[in-house]
């Protein structure tokens, strides 16, 4: 894509669909089966941090703006369309969003602040968590991986299970049906895997 004027991408986990926005507002959703633009639309897309999502069927798009208020905030948009589903004109500063694994909800993390898990039908609060810098959900169980914005990371909200932070920022995380893989900052992987047997449910280095 050299030359290309695409700043932003995101996927669809469950389909070939793929949004791709310019440096700020404009989002368009592609096929990527057939190489066909299917929609363009205006957000409340802002530059920096990882501020557009898909959800997984592909049927909503959700964008997200440093600043609030009515052009900026957080909108949720139907990707065929561009229509606009909702807006929260409150919320400001999200440095990542991503959709929940089953699509029912959407992680907004704010670069200061509590997280909120929003409704994606309506964009209600569902659910805030604290001191976090993002929110990595497996599509295998309920875990969830918390970056802490200080402290080591965390496997689930209530749980013991501490991962020592090794690097100040984590590029990317990913599930397997028994594993954690983690990227940090100088190409870093660790992998922690659930060991079976009598310890089942410890997170160990491998």
């Amino acid at each position: 894509m050299k030359n290309s004027a695409i700043r932003h991408l995101a996927v669809s986990r469950l389909t070939t669909k793929l949004a791709a926005a310019f440096f700020e507002s404009t989002v368009q959703i592609w096929n990527l089966s057939t190489l066909e633009k299917l929609a363009e639309f205006e957000t409340a897309l802002s530059f920096g941090g990882c501020r557009l999502a898909l959800d997984p069927s592909g049927e909503l798009c959700a964008a997200a703006s440093w600043v609030g208020g009515k052009r900026g905030g957080v909108g949720c948009y139907e990707a065929k369309s561009g229509r606009l589903i909702w807006h929260r004109p409150d919320l400001k500063q999200t440095q990542r969003l991503r959709f929940s694994t089953d699509g029912k909800s959407a992680w907004c993390v704010p670069d200061a602040g509590p997280a909120k898990r929003l409704d994606s039908v309506n964009g209600r609060t569902l659910d805030t968590l604290t001191s976090l810098t993002d929110v990595y959900e497996s599509p295998y169980s309920a875990n969830l991986f918390l970056e802490n914005r200080k402290r080591n990371y965390q496997l689930g909200r209530n749980s013991d299970i501490r991962i020592p932070r090794l690097k100040f920022a984590v590029l990317d995380a990913s599930f397997s049906r028994d594993s954690l893989a983690i990227s940090e900052v100088a190409a870093l992987c660790v992998v922690w895997r659930a060991p079976r047997g009598p310890n089942a449910g410890d997170i160990a280095p491998v």
